[in-house]
């Protein structure tokens, strides 16, 4: 495993606030949580991708097919889409290889109109579901309807990783590799960047909104996990396999996709990892 080349970035595209005991069981309603919209972009030798796209261009009439409660309950304030701020900094999103997506909520795959001529990766699962329930609790269809999306299916290696029981090992090189994390969504999935022996991270998703979730370990409290997950029990699953990782391996970092705190820990675009 060599990813001396490997460069990352987190851009974010929106950003709201809520209680901790919104997010995690147990947690707190005098504490406030921040938490970011984000996407994240990769430069590896082989390829630039982005792991998510945040929300895109057409968020506004996108997020209006939410309900009147939803659009109070998921109120967020925007920044700039990904596909903005790419190109202010030297990335034309026509050099864009891929959009490796964790899983398909309108605040993960919100961008992907703004990308359209780009390869699309999700599972079979994930894809089929948002098809076909594509009116369920935090899928916009209209986000991913798009016949000129360029999908592309991840054929899982039937090998275990890190506790996970298969893997994709995305550039053949041990850099890049992911793991099935169903549960939030049928196809949901985590990413393994690994950098070097020393510096390795691991993006979860929405198998835990904050990094206490995975630390406890503890679900979203029953409101949240009743709305948005479609499996609670499987997803929960899931975040135990998160945190058994993590109890084994203290020193990879673990990242929740919204986690603000942790995430302004990490690189923010357009600056980038060392």
């Amino acid at each position: 495993m060599e990813g001396s080349d490997i460069k990352f970035s987190i851009i974010k595209t929106a950003r709201s606030q809520a209680r901790e005991a919104f997010a995690v069981d147990g947690g707190s309603l005098l504490k406030p949580y921040k938490y970011a919209l984000c996407c994240m972009v990769v430069k590896h030798p082989k390829g630039t991708f982005l792991f998510d796209t945040g929300v895109g261009s057409r968020i506004d009439a996108e997020f209006s097919k939410n309900s009147a409660i939803d659009r109070v309950l998921l109120s967020f304030n925007k920044l700039e889409p990904a596909i903005e701020q790419l190109p202010k900094h030297g990335i034309e999103p026509s050099s864009i290889s891929n959009i490796i997506l964790s899983h398909m909520h309108w605040d993960h795959a919100g961008g992907l109109n703004d990308f359209i001529n780009t390869e699309v990766i999700t599972t079979k699962e994930e894809y089929e579901h948002a098809i076909n329930h594509g009116k369920r609790a935090g899928f916009i269809k209209e986000q991913y309807d798009s016949k000129s999306i360029k999908w592309k299916i991840i054929e899982w290696e039937e090998k275990s990783y890190e506790g996970f029981e298969k893997h994709k090992d995305h550039f053949g090189d041990g850099t890049v590799v992911l793991v099935p994390l169903p549960g939030h969504t049928p196809g949901s999935i985590g990413m393994f960047l690994n950098i070097s022996k020393e510096k390795r991270y691991f993006f979860i998703g929405d198998v835990a909104w904050i990094i206490e979730g995975v630390k406890k370990p503890a679900p979203r409290p029953y409101i949240s996990r009743k709305k948005v997950d479609t499996d609670q029990d499987l997803c929960f699953k899931s975040l135990q396999k998160v945190h058994d990782f993590w109890k084994q391996n203290p020193n990879v970092v673990i990242v929740p996709s919204h986690d603000e705190k942790v995430l302004d820990t990490l690189p923010q675009f357009p600056k980038w990892s060392e």
